[in-house]
């Protein structure tokens, strides 16, 4: 798409969820982990809403050098359920990041907390503006074991 907007992204999900349904019938209700960077990680609250929306069971939201808490603002915009509060958020920083510093995620804590958020943790690691992967395979154990709760 020229211009990648939540709706594009969903109709995309969608015809995935629909082909992965035709070999694996239940395919639709798997777990789905939302986990993107940056811009990415802004937009991946607004997918995970709309998913939880459709009924796909969301097992957890990884953001990644993200300054800015969309999760509350999907919440508001998006119908994705009673248990869209209930996801795990798992926030990723790098400490030498200058464009999503420790004080952002903190503020992004406070903010998803307020909107009645119930498991938010926030992470740094060395280094700046990137993803680190050891980190979202952190996130994806984190995941497993509020799930296994």
């Amino acid at each position: 798409a020229k211009l990648e907007t939540t709706e594009w992204c969903h109709a995309m999900l969608f015809a995935a969820f629909e082909q992965l349904a035709k070999s694996w019938p239940g395919a639709t209700r798997w777990p789905v982990v939302c986990a993107r960077f940056s811009g990415g990680a802004k937009r991946a609250a607004y997918i995970g809403a709309v998913l939880s929306e459709d009924g796909h069971p969301l097992f957890g939201l990884f953001l990644g050098g993200c300054n800015e808490d969309r999760v509350s603002d999907a919440l508001r915009w998006h119908k994705p359920g009673p248990a869209f509060p209930s996801t795990p958020i798992f926030l990723s920083h790098g400490r030498v990041d200058r464009l999503a510093t420790a004080e952002d995620t903190a503020s992004m804590v406070e903010t998803m907390k307020r909107s009645g958020f119930l498991s938010v943790r926030a992470e740094p690691y060395d280094g700046g503006h990137e993803l680190n992967v050891k980190e979202l395979a952190r996130a994806l154990d984190w995941f497993r074991s509020v799930a296994a709760r």
